[in-house]
């Protein structure tokens, strides 16, 4: 059985232009946009024609047209650019109020599952937190999540989204800590907060491995104490932690902090860093760190990412693979 959405198509030159002989009247408001869209939808009409001539993409994307197949005409993509960008940019951009964000195949399947996994993520937390007030006294999980709402800088935002080392400072783990105590003491179903605090560790742990598995024969440094860049704030700092796993696993290593040690000159000296290649790992996102004189044939292991590419030595950036 064949539905009349597979024979047919909705036009859209008229919704931008004054397209056509007979058409004296402007074009449609979105308000009437959203009715032809729906009426097309009811008779299974799956399949818009349009085209950027039409003026009509912008008008399609402020309404939004769902699921919709979209087929639209292109001029001669200009010499020189990349088609894809260039579609991107004229195309894509006018038919939805999205941000365009341009990567790769690979890069995009996995924020389009990350996306999804880490609205689970919000919704396993929240229901965390009303199970935590079912059991604590004079407590309401709509006032403690809607007041976490309010907090649009750090939490409902783009800040710790980047990824690096574990978690620091005095505040943070300790309350992960507590949260998890008080989920064991009310028998909470499902103890998110322990779970965070081992995955701080485990992931320190991985890198831990990871710094051995690149060491060859090369003498270990830890560049960095403290937790949070720019400071010299080291209580429950991830750099403290990575430093002290790896001497359990009885492995040499030397630690170094312009802000906490300063005295560059006697740590280099005592370290030897102008005189022989060793392994450094940046734990800490000083903007020293770029500066800094690593030995020719050095390996620098880069969790941030940050640190400009040199030619005479070996850049590890930790989760970049490109």
């Amino acid at each position: 059985m064949h539905y009349i959405g597979d024979r047919l198509m909705l036009g859209t030159a008229q919704f931008g232009s004054k397209y056509g002989i007979t058409n004296n009247s402007k074009t449609p408001n979105e308000n009437n946009l959203k009715k032809i869209i729906s009426l097309a939808k009811e008779n299974q009409i799956n399949s818009i024609d349009t085209a950027m001539n039409y003026n009509s993409e912008i008008k399609l994307g402020n309404v939004g047209i769902g699921d919709l197949k979209v087929f639209t005409k292109l001029p001669k993509v200009p010499e020189h650019i990349s088609v894809s960008k260039w579609v991107n940019e004229n195309v894509y951009k006018t038919i939805t109020n999205a941000p365009l964000y341009d990567t790769t195949i690979e890069n995009a399947e996995l924020i389009k599952v990350a996306y999804n996994t880490l609205i689970s993520t919000k919704i396993a937390f929240s229901n965390t937190l009303m199970e935590l007030c079912h059991k604590l006294p004079n407590t309401n999980v709509d006032d403690v999540t809607n007041a976490l709402k309010l907090a649009n800088r750090r939490l409902i935002s783009g800040y710790y989204m980047d990824g690096g080392m574990g978690d620091g400072g005095g505040c943070h783990p300790r309350d992960n800590i507590a949260m998890s105590y008080l989920s064991e003491k009310l028998n909470i179903s499902h103890n998110w907060f322990e779970h965070i605090m081992k995955q701080r560790e485990n992931q320190t742990e991985w890198l831990a491995k990871l710094i051995i598995e690149n060491s060859k024969h090369f003498k270990i440094n830890i560049l960095g104490k403290s937790f949070k860049s720019e400071s010299n704030l080291t209580l429950g700092s991830p750099a403290i932690l990575l430093k002290n796993i790896l001497q359990e696993k009885q492995k040499q290593i030397n630690i170094w902090d312009p802000i906490v040690d300063g005295n560059f000159e006697e740590f280099e000296k005592k370290y030897q860093w102008k005189s022989e290649p060793q392994l450094f790992f940046i734990a800490t996102k000083h903007d020293y760190f770029n500066n800094f004189p690593f030995y020719k044939g050095s390996i620098v292991i880069d969790p941030w990412r940050y640190i400009i590419d040199r030619e005479d030595i070996e850049l590890i950036r930790i989760g970049d693979s490109k």
